[in-house]
């Protein structure tokens, strides 16, 4: 047998497709590469949905304590904010078993996001109420407000306990001095040894 030589009654290759098969599958191919994409883009949106959601979640329990940091939570907040914003930022691609509980969540998150804005603000409002307050008992400033501390009791007690503390840790300039003349003579005393 060589080569070249056909005999007559081999199998010929299969002769390709019509033009309209041939369109109909290179259609079909486009449409699943674009249902695909679309999958995909599903699939990345639920991913940022479950991250966004767990922290959101965590936020929502650390802003139930007493002694949460509010501008830690503010910033926690922001950045959640961002997520559930990434996870509809192509809302029309995804499905609405997906685009539905983003968006819910998105508005819970900003609504926290408000509420601890607002505390943030009011927190800082009364710090400096209390800060005229303090002031105005000491008898060197002139502010004048109608509210009341917002420090409770244990608190402002603590904020003493710190300030007394301060000043014991903080030397007078005249102490600081006579250590500094002290410490000068006995350098000027001491040899420097080689070893």
């Amino acid at each position: 047998m060589s080569i070249g030589v056909k005999r007559s009654g081999e199998a010929r290759p299969a002769a390709r497709a019509a033009l309209g098969v041939r369109v109909l599958l290179a259609v079909i191919a486009v449409v699943a590469l674009g249902v695909a994409g679309i999958a995909g883009v599903n699939l990345v949106a639920v991913m940022r949905f479950n991250q966004a959601t767990m922290t959101l979640n965590e936020n929502l329990r650390n802003a139930e304590r007493d002694d949460v940091d509010l501008d830690a939570l503010g910033a926690g907040q922001q950045q959640v904010d961002a997520q559930f914003d990434d996870a509809q930022a192509l809302s029309f691609l995804l499905i609405p078993q997906v685009r539905e509980p983003i968006s819910r969540n998105a508005e819970v998150s900003k609504k926290l996001t408000t509420r601890t804005t607002r505390e943030i603000a009011e927190q800082k409002g009364q710090t400096t109420t209390d800060a005229d307050q303090q002031a105005a008992e000491a008898g060197t400033g002139s502010g004048s407000s109608g509210k009341g501390g917002g420090l409770t009791a244990k608190q402002r007690q603590q904020v003493e306990e710190l300030l007394k503390a301060n000043q014991q840790s903080t030397p007078s300039q005249s102490t600081t001095k006579q250590e500094d003349t002290a410490q000068q003579d006995q350098s000027s005393t001491q040899s420097t040894k080689p070893w």
